[in-house]
């Protein structure tokens, strides 16, 4: 979302209809006017899977974009064996 035109910037973030909130940028933010920044705190409040954002620029328009969340949690060692067991 780097190729916006000069003057335009990102207002608001949704997943259909409902809108993220920018929670004084807890949940996301732009940096340079046209560059959307999710926060990792934020990325783990979604189901792991594809997610459809949309973005609604300063004058009216939407882009539309796709972002994959995956479980990176490391799996569980498995216990050690006892000896003789």
């Amino acid at each position: 979302m780097s190729n916006l035109d000069a003057g335009k910037t990102i207002t608001n973030l949704y997943i259909g209809a409902s809108e993220i909130q920018k929670a004084s940028g807890a949940n996301w933010s732009v940096s340079g006017g046209n560059k959307i920044v999710l926060k990792k705190a934020y990325l783990a409040t979604l189901d792991v899977g594809e997610t459809t954002f949309t973005a609604k620029m300063t004058d009216g328009l939407t882009v539309t974009f796709k972002v994959t969340v995956s479980d990176t949690t490391p799996a569980a060692e498995e216990p050690a064996a006892e000896p003789g067991g």
